[in-house]
């Protein structure tokens, strides 16, 4: 793998961080119905657009990835639900299936799996399923096209199972094909940062335009709005525009920030939920601020900022004092 860190790369990492706290900060409603979750996709791109593994031996780079996120998803798996007092069988078993619920989100009589802080814990699952797809097309560029042909009738398909598949593997064509794009994106890394200021605007008018018309959606319970494919549109043109910008706030008072928060992100991602439940209390509970109107998405924005940074300092004491698991 690259060594050297991408500072953009932190930096985008850390903006899409901040997004994804904040769709789950109770605040998100419009926004998420507007605009979607093209920022946890986000994050499958990052890891292609870093990839630079040289040994072809899939078994090898497999299993280095599945102790980069196996590892982890354990341990936080383990704290939340001593954090939630969840040792239900239920809650055992959700963590050993790593979706949020069994069927389809809207189904009626679902049954809710991850349900004690532990929900975004998918997303390290569907990251290591999400690998398979994508090292073949790696692998195999000749076979690209038929591969991508058989990931989109894959994902078709899928959409029709009455339940969610264990691990995300109904989605993982879908998420493999994004960790490709961003190894593409690099591979073409200087169109991406060319300067004509008119193709940013017509990237935020493409990009707004997509997923207006594709509807809200959620990866996480397989929902892609309308199309798959317009969701696949959405993510790309979503992660290109927030690189953009990304790579012109390298040199600005917020690069440090955004930068450390994208370094930790994968902690702040497991432990987001119980500090903003904590944040909730205090915000809500104790200090009695309103859960709704203008001021309302005024602490929502100040919560989110608390709950990074503390799930930064977590981090950071973790790689201290529990390198094992972030290893």
């Amino acid at each position: 793998m690259i060594k050297a860190r991408l500072n953009y790369i932190d930096i985008l990492k850390g903006i899409g961080i901040l997004f994804v706290i904040f769709s789950h900060s109770g605040a998100e409603n419009w926004f998420m119905s507007h605009f979607g979750d093209f920022f946890v996709p986000l994050f499958f791109i990052a890891s292609g657009f870093t990839f630079g593994n040289k040994d072809n031996s899939f078994f090898s780079v497999f299993l280095k990835r599945s102790k980069r996120l196996l590892v982890p998803y354990a341990f936080f798996s383990i704290l939340l639900l001593v954090l939630y007092h969840r040792f239900a069988l239920l809650d055992v078993l959700g963590v050993v299936y790593s979706r949020y619920c069994l069927f389809p989100y809207d189904s009626v009589n679902n049954m809710i799996l991850m349900g004690g802080g532990n929900p975004p814990l998918w997303f390290l699952t569907s990251m290591l399923t999400a690998f398979v797809p994508f090292w073949l097309l790696w692998r195999y560029p000749k076979y690209r096209l038929q591969l991508l042909g058989v990931y989109i009738v894959y994902t078709y398909a899928c959409q029709f199972l009455p339940i969610l598949l264990p691990w995300s593997l109904d989605t993982a064509c879908l998420t493999g094909s994004l960790i490709y794009a961003g190894y593409f994106m690099r591979q073409h890394e200087t169109l991406l940062f060319k300067k004509p200021y008119l193709g940013d605007a017509l990237l935020l008018v493409f990009f707004v335009l997509f997923c207006n018309l594709n509807g809200s959606d959620n990866l996480s319970v397989r929902e892609y709005g309308h199309s798959f494919l317009f969701y696949y549109i959405i993510c790309i043109l979503g992660t290109w525009i927030l690189m953009r910008l990304s790579k012109t706030l390298e040199h600005t008072i917020l690069c440090g920030f955004l930068q450390k928060l994208g370094q930790h992100s994968l902690v702040i991602f497991c432990i987001q939920m119980f500090f903003l439940r904590i944040c909730h209390q205090v915000f809500h509970g104790l200090m009695h601020f309103p859960t709704e109107g203008w001021l309302f998405y005024g602490v929502t924005f100040m919560k989110v900022i608390v709950v990074a940074i503390l799930g930064m300092f977590v981090s950071m004491l973790m790689k201290k004092y529990l390198p094992w698991v972030l290893r």
